[in-house]
This record gives structure tokens, C-alpha cells and sequence, in this order.
């Protein structure tokens, strides 16, 4: 394959990141970026804020955690270096807290004790992420994983405008288009995409594309798009596409029963996650 010019994959690690997603977050990378030009490291906040990042980076990864601490370390400064990274042409992949700090509006857990509401500035998607899908999340615990049912199509149509993003989310059609693969996957406390109509004018004229609906939820809510920013592109997910099931820890209790969906699913979540990087212009050696 022809060399990338920009070969640094970057994981935020800093304040509002779980350890155990950026660990499984640079695992994942690096299996899949293996016999490639490519090199997957940390980066912290202040990197972030110094910009230095920008020339080399092929991607950035946001990974779980919660969303309020990414704002606490990044500032202004740091999130107005990621946006203008991604509208001039970079790459942005959010996984769960990653993907509600990139919407533009967060409903997490509204009405109980976890509540976190509000807007947010980067808006790669200009709409909300409301969640959790599935009941039960507890942070920096397990007993609150699903292995939640994922209804994968590439091919589902790139639609241009608010409204039609909003028609999308709230069709009970899985996939227009296509073939459509259906497996198992990590779930932990993420969202899904709804009520793009309510953004602001500003983002309406973006277009996005539906990758991934949540399969064992009433009307299949979007649970990854596909977000077109400026020059750049951003991958949202509710879903832990990056979580391998032979990374999880086999003695949890809260795991066991879900581990054998997991690995029945686990070429599927991988083809997924390579579909993505693919998507996000990283050059994958079959």
C-alpha cells in the first residue's frame, strides 16, 4: 500500500478517560493497524492544547469515561483544537463518553442520580446522545454491561439534512440497503443519536450517515453514525466496537453469561471496527 503521510493514532488519556477503555482502545488499534506504517500512542490534555498533535495525527480516539471530565481538562483551548483539527480534514472516532461529548447536546440518565444534561461545542453530530440505552450503568463497574444487539449496514443512505436525520433515528427500518450484519457486541452506559431537528442552523447543512442501529431496541434507535465535518470525518458510537472479547476479564461475574454472544460476534465486530478506520482514511492490511 502507498504510505500515509500522517501515520500517529492518538488515545486521550487524561482526566474523564476509564483506563481500562484506553488500554483496550490502543490493544484494539494496534491489532488492526498491525504490518502498517501506522504507530498508536497516548496523548494527554495538555498535548491536546499545545496543537503540536495535529501535524502528525491520522486519528483521535475518545473513549469512555465521562464526558464532563474531558471538558474539565480540555478547556476551551483543547476542544477548539480538536474541532479545528477534524474541520481541517482530520479524523475523530468517540466511543460512548467520546460520542456524547461530540453531540451537540448530552441527556445522560435524565431524572436520576447520574444526571448529566446539556450542549456541548464540538457537535460533530447536531443532534443529541441520549442514554444510557440499556439500564444499570455504574461507573467504574461492570455490572452494568449488556451485550447489546447490533444491526450493522454501511449501506444505509447518507442523508443531508436535520430533518432527515431525525426520520431516520425514529424509522423502525434496521437498513434500507444492503446487507445488513447482525451480532453482539460490549455495551456500557452509551447512547444513541436522536432529534438532529433540534440543532442549530449552523450544522444543518452537514450530512451524515447511519452505520449501526441498536437491534434489540424498540424502533432500532441509531447506535454509530458517520458525521461529515468541514473537510473531516468523525465516527460516533454508543456501542464499545473496540472492545475485544479475549481482553475482557473471564472471571468477572457480571461477564460470564455475556461472553459467549461476545466471541460469536467477535469477526463481525471486528470487520465493523475495520470498516470504521477504514471510513476514518486509516489503511488496513487485510
Amino acid at each position: 500500500m502507498n504510505s500515509p503521510q500522517r501515520t500517529s493514532l492518538f488515545v486521550y488519556d487524561g482526566e474523564g478517560a476509564a483506563q481500562a477503555g484506553v488500554a483496550m482502545a490502543i490493544q484494539s488499534l494496534r491489532r488492526c493497524t498491525k504490518n502498517t506504517p501506522y504507530s498508536v500512542s497516548r496523548i494527554t490534555p495538555q498535548d491536546i492544547k499545545m496543537g503540536k498533535w495535529r501535524d502528525s495525527a491520522a486519528l483521535l480516539v475518545i473513549g469512555g469515561g465521562y464526558d464532563l471530565g474531558f471538558i474539565s481538562a480540555l478547556g476551551q483551548e483543547g476542544i477548539d483544537q480538536v474541532k479545528g483539527y477534524v474541520q481541517a480534514g482530520g479524523h475523530y472516532l468517540g466511543v460512548c463518553a467520546g460520542a456524547y461529548f461530540a453531540s451537540a447536546r448530552v441527556t445522560f440518565d435524565e431524572g436520576g442520580d447520574l444526571e448529566v444534561c446539556g450542549p456541548r461545542q464540538l457537535a460533530f453530530f447536531p443532534g443529541a446522545c441520549i442514554g444510557p440505552v440499556f439500564p444499570g450503568f455504574l461507573y467504574n463497574s461492570d455490572a452494568g454491561v449488556h451485550a447489546a444487539c447490533v444491526e450493522w449496514s454501511a449501506m444505509d443512505p447518507v442523508v443531508k439534512h436535520a430533518a432527515d436525520v431525525t426520520q431516520r433515528v425514529e424509522s423502525s427500518d434496521a437498513s434500507t440497503s444492503g446487507h445488513t450484519s447482525r451480532f453482539h457486541c460490549y455495551f456500557n452506559g452509551g447512547g444513541c443519536f436522536v432529534d438532529a431537528s433540534s440543532s442549530s442552523s449552523s450544522s444543518s447543512s452537514s450530512s451524515y450517515k447511519v452505520l449501526g442501529r441498536y437491534g434489540d431496541v424498540v424502533s432500532c434507535p441509531v447506535a454509530v453514525v458517520k458525521c461529515y465535518v468541514g473537510q473531516g470525518v468523525a465516527v460516533l458510537s454508543g456501542v464499545h466496537l473496540e472492545y475485544a472479547p479475549d481482553l475482557l476479564n473471564a472471571d468477572s461475574p457480571h461477564l460470564q453469561p455475556l461472553l459467549p454472544s461476545l466471541h460469536r460476534g467477535d469477526g463481525d465486530r471486528q470487520m465493523c471496527l475495520r470498516q470504521i478506520l477504514q471510513m476514518l482514511g486509516i489503511q488496513i492490511v487485510e
